[in-house]
């Protein structure tokens, strides 16, 4: 199970880094975690024998396996961190947003999509668009306004 469970995450790993270090050297941080999004989608789907079997039981395995990977989930954290912190540094990315609440919230979102989604329903490109619109342009037309006014705590 360790094997099955490193495989996914390695080939994710090294499959987004690779197609985010293939673009231009002058692009964006944003259009990098662009690329980060719809490659790690992609590739979930392409690898699905083995990527659905690290979402569906991450944190159900004993101990030891999960040690035995836990390396390579930090080793792809930690990629992701860099990415939005350069990101956020380079004022693409608001200054306000916890960028380890923002990694989650888009590995823990595109992962479960091997939960829903029904590949014969179309493409999983146009998902990808619909992802990286979500996360990089938002999704509606609302005024902004203060965290306290949105319900948000500064703590988070």
């Amino acid at each position: 199970m360790a094997e099955v469970l490193s495989i996914a995450v390695r080939i994710t790993h090294d499959s987004v880094k690779q197609a985010v270090d293939a673009l231009p050297p002058d692009a964006s941080h944003q259009r990098r975690v662009e690329m980060a999004i719809r490659t790690h989608l992609l590739i979930l789907h392409r690898h699905r024998r083995y990527t659905a079997a690290n979402v569906r039981f991450h944190g159900q395995v004993p101990r030891r396996v999960d040690r035995l990977v836990q390396g390579a989930r930090d080793a792809y954290s930690a990629y992701w961190n860099t990415l939005l912190r350069q990101a956020q540094e380079a004022g693409e990315i608001r200054s306000d947003f916890s960028l380890s609440v923002l990694r989650l919230f888009i590995l823990g979102s595109l992962n479960r999509t091997v939960e829903w989604v029904n590949p014969r329903k179309g493409p999983i490109e146009r998902l990808a668009d619909q992802y990286v619109a979500v996360f990089l342009e938002g999704m509606g037309r609302l005024p902004r306004c203060g965290p306290e006014r949105r319900g948000i705590k500064e703590s988070v």
